[in-house]
């Protein structure tokens, strides 16, 4: 009896299906599969932002393979956000390329070193115009190596029509339609790249302006128009306030910033909607420029006491029953600076604490790529 053919073998796999199995298999067997069961669609990965409050409220970071938009007014911390969570995509994708469209011109390699960016597997497109970097965007997305690509700023995306036109001709609606076509390409990269299983992590860089002739309600406005953010899953408003301090000599000089952030779209989840964080501008505080201070430690703190895991008390003393061997302290504080003293102690309770808050919100304690995982037994005990 002669061998069956592999076509008449699929054949008789379709025939023993039912009627929408078979046109699903025929659908993917011609258009590459298009068609998938929910259950199958992977759950968000995070990419850490740096900073415990922000990654906390975001159940890990922003997501991964996604797209994030930090705005707000000028000098309120957005590009100094960008190039941290910069610095946690290379700490966690060790063979991944970076990569920064700086349609403004303004990127500082020294400032970026110093946040923590490898600058060999950060790279720098700086085009002439919009309609260039938009090109140069659903181009980069295509290798495999690239895994995320940051655009500062939207504002910046100078389209060329308005490049050619006079100053006295009207440019109403160019940024909004280039935006539109923008966000176009990045979709439809997406899809194709996620067909192969490739993420391309997206973020976007915008600030506020001021409606013209607005009377009533807010004045302010993003601009790119409408699509600009319906595309992004993850939101997050900025400000910031500088605390100042008084040198030797006994003039005014800035030793930190006081930066809040507020999530106003979070398609894949939050546990907080606001909160706030401290970034050192001098050497002389903590480990140096550029860092978070210490309110982000006595956060981590409040927040161990508050979920069980800075626990005891009263003479004895608190200790933290997720870290093997954990010293007692007498006070919070004391808490907080064994953590800033001890960052392998910090990373443990900061990623003991968004486990737990994962499972609060439903979720598994681990993100599918187990970024969350410690070192230490005790603490998987706990996110169980």
């Amino acid at each position: 009896m002669p061998a069956k053919t592999k076509k008449s073998r699929v054949k008789e796999e379709i025939e023993a299906q039912t009627e929408f199995q078979a046109m699903l298999t025929k659908i993917n067997k011609e258009r590459g599969n298009v068609v998938t069961s929910a259950s199958r669609i992977p759950a968000a990965n995070h990419i850490p932002t740096g900073c415990f409050m922000l990654d906390y409220a975001l159940l890990g970071g922003i997501a991964d393979g996604f797209a994030t938009m930090f705005y707000g007014y000028e000098s309120c911390g957005k590009t100094f956000k960008v190039l941290k969570t910069i610095a946690g995509f290379q700490r966690k994708y060790q063979d991944k390329e970076a990569v920064l469209i700086d349609f403004e011109g303004m990127f500082d390699k020294d400032w970026a070193a110093t946040l923590g960016c490898d600058l060999e597997r950060l790279h720098v497109v700086r085009p002439s115009m919009g309609n260039e970097g938009v090109d140069l965007i659903e181009a980069l997305m295509e290798p495999m190596e690239v895994g995320l690509i940051a655009v500062d700023s939207v504002p910046g995306c100078v389209p060329q029509r308005v490049a050619d036109k006079s100053a006295e001709d009207s440019t109403m609606g160019e940024l909004a339609r280039l935006m539109g076509i923008m966000c176009s390409k990045i979709l439809v990269s997406w899809a194709n790249e996620r067909r192969r299983d490739h993420w391309v992590s997206v973020l976007l860089i915008n600030q506020f302006r001021s409606k013209i002739g607005q009377m009533f309600g807010d004045p302010r406005t993003l601009p790119g128009g409408r699509q600009i953010n319906h595309l992004p899953t993850t939101k997050i408003e900025l400000k910031n306030n500088e605390i100042g301090g008084k040198d030797a000599f006994d003039s005014h000089m800035m030793v930190r910033n006081e930066h809040s952030f507020k999530i106003t779209k979070a398609k894949h989840g939050r546990s907080v909607r606001e909160g706030e964080f401290h970034v050192s501008l001098s050497e002389d505080q903590n480990d140096g420029v550029g860092v978070f201070d210490y309110i982000n430690h006595k956060a981590v703190v409040t927040y161990a006491k508050k979920m069980g895991v800075l626990v005891g008390g009263g003479a004895g003393g608190y200790s933290f029953a997720c870290l093997d061997r954990s010293p007692r302290f007498k006070t919070y504080d004391q808490a907080g600076m064994h953590l800033l003293e001890n960052p392998e102690d910090m990373d443990t309770m900061q990623r003991t604490l968004i486990s737990m808050q994962r499972v609060d919100k439903g979720l598994s304690p681990l993100p599918k790529d187990g970024y969350l995982v410690s070192r230490t037994r005790t603490r998987r005990k706990i996110c169980r």
